[in-house]
C-alpha cells in the first residue's frame, strides 16, 4: 500500500507539473503576477519531484562511469541533469527579469532571450522524459492493459498521428521555434536587448519590446521597429506568440492544448524511437542466443 500511495502522489505531482508548465508559456492568460509566482512554485515542485527519486539519482551518480550501471540508466540520469539545468536557468533568469515578485533587482532584460530559450528547451526535454518513461506509464494504465494487442497498437498509432499533427500546427502558431533557436544565448554573455549592432534578440532588425502591465498583473507586449526597419518581433511582430494580442485573447484551454501538444509531440517521437531501439536490441539478443545454442 505504501508503494501504491507513493506512486499515486507521483502521478498527481507529475500531472500538476505538466499542466502548470504549459500555462506558463503564455503569461497573458492569468497575468504576469501568476506567471512569476507559479514559475517559482513549479521550480519547487520540480525539486520535490527529484527528491522523491533521490535514492535512484544517488545510486546512478555513484556508478556513472562504471560498467555496472546500464547505459539506459545513465541516459535517464543525464536527461534529468539537463532538465535540472534548464529549469534552474529559467528560475534564475526569471528572477532577474522579474517585474512584480522581485522588482528590486528584476527587470534585467539582458536575460530575457536566455529565459525563453531555456523554457523552450525545458518543454522539449520534459517531452523526451515522458517518452522514455512511456513503458512505465503504460504499465500503470489498467484500461489500456485490458485491450487486445491489435487494439492497443491501433490506438497507439492513431493517437500518435493525432498528437504529431496537432503539435506540428502549434509549431507554426507559436514562437516555440524562435525561442529554442536562441538557445545559444544561454551560454553567451548576456547583453542588453537591442544593444550592440542594433539588432534586438527577438529577431527583427532593431526591434524593441514595449510592455504594458495592468493593475492585476496582466501584461500586453508589442513590438515596435526603428525607422527603416520592419519591427518584426519574436512572435512575428505580434508579441510573444504569433496569435497573441491583447491580454486574455487566449483562454486556458487553448493554451493547454498548444503547449501540451508540443510536449507530447516530443514524447511520442521519443517513445517510438525508444521502442524501435528496444525491439532491435531484443532481436539481436535472440539471434545471439540462438547462435550460441546451435554452436553448443
Amino acid at each position: 500500500m505504501k508503494w501504491l500511495r507513493k506512486n499515486q502522489w507521483k502521478w498527481i505531482l507529475d500531472l500538476g507539473m505538466a499542466l502548470g508548465l504549459a500555462l506558463l508559456y503564455n503569461k497573458q492568460v492569468f497575468g504576469l503576477a501568476f506567471h512569476e509566482i507559479a514559475g517559482l512554485a513549479l521550480g519547487g515542485l520540480f525539486i520535490l519531484h527529484k527528491l522523491l527519486n533521490g535514492r535512484w539519482i544517488k545510486a546512478v551518480a555513484k556508478g556513472l562511469f562504471s560498467r555496472t550501471v546500464p547505459l539506459r540508466q545513465k541516459l535517464f540520469w543525464g536527461l534529468d541533469a539537463l532538465l535540472l539545468l534548464s529549469f534552474g536557468y529559467v528560475l534564475v533568469s526569471g528572477i532577474l527579469i522579474s517585474k512584480i515578485v522581485f522588482p528590486a533587482f528584476g527587470g534585467n532584460k539582458a536575460f530575457t532571450a536566455g529565459h525563453y530559450a531555456a523554457a523552450a528547451l525545458a518543454l522539449a526535454l520534459t517531452g523526451v522524459h515522458v517518452g522514455l518513461h512511456w513503458g512505465w506509464i503504460r504499465q500503470r494504465l489498467p484500461l489500456v492493459k485490458k485491450l487486445p494487442l491489435v487494439a492497443r497498437r491501433i490506438l497507439a498509432v492513431t493517437l500518435s498521428v493525432a498528437v504529431l499533427a496537432l503539435g506540428g500546427v502549434q509549431l507554426a502558431n507559436t514562437a516555440f521555434l524562435q525561442w529554442i533557436g536562441n538557445v545559444g544565448s544561454i551560454f553567451s554573455t548576456p547583453q542588453a536587448e537591442g544593444g550592440g549592432n542594433g539588432n534586438g534578440w527577438r529577431g527583427g532588425a532593431g526591434a524593441q519590446s514595449t510592455e504594458t502591465i495592468a493593475a492585476d498583473g496582466t501584461v500586453t507586449e508589442a513590438q515596435t521597429g526603428r525607422q527603416g526597419h520592419n519591427g518584426s518581433g519574436l512572435g512575428g511582430g505580434q508579441g510573444l506568440h504569433r496569435q497573441e494580442g491583447a491580454a486574455g485573447s487566449q483562454d486556458v484551454g487553448s493554451v493547454l492544448l498548444q503547449y501540451l501538444s508540443l510536449l507530447f509531440s516530443f514524447a511520442v517521437v521519443t517513445a517510438w524511437l525508444d521502442g524501435f531501439w528496444n525491439n532491435r536490441r531484443r532481436s539481436r539478443a535472440r539471434r545471439l542466443a540462438t547462435g550460441d545454442a546451435v554452436t553448443a
